[in-house]
């Protein structure tokens, strides 16, 4: 949800953008929103009560982790291909692959239980 590029291997697509592609694989048509941060730190500590009713607790301090998701932030990655030899993938079959898998994982998780 945030404003800034983030690398994925050697692309730098925002959070919306990876969303929106996210999506597409799960074969969503889905409208992706972009928060302020408060309301992302907000709706962080709302999760963070919920969970400490039921006696649990996050491993991720909301409030410090949305300052680097809002960060903007761009990889220049070719340098470092240039120096390991390795030449631009295909990202969005590589993006593909992961969330088929991911749902793979996930249906056998729930119909395990």
């Amino acid at each position: 949800a945030g404003s800034g590029s983030w690398p994925l291997g050697g692309v730098n697509w925002t959070w919306r953008q990876l969303a929106t592609k996210f999506f597409a694989v799960v074969g969503r048509q889905r409208r992706v929103w972009s928060l302020a941060p408060f309301w992302f730190v907000f709706f962080g500590k709302l999760t963070d009560l919920w969970l400490g009713l039921q006696g649990l607790q996050r491993g991720l301090d909301v409030g410090r982790f949305v300052e680097v998701q809002y960060a903007d932030v761009f990889v220049e990655p070719s340098s470092a291909q240039t120096a390991l030899g390795y030449p631009h993938d295909d990202y969005e079959g590589a993006l593909r692959e992961v969330v088929t898998e991911w749902l793979r994982q996930r249906r056998t998780f729930f119909t395990n239980r």
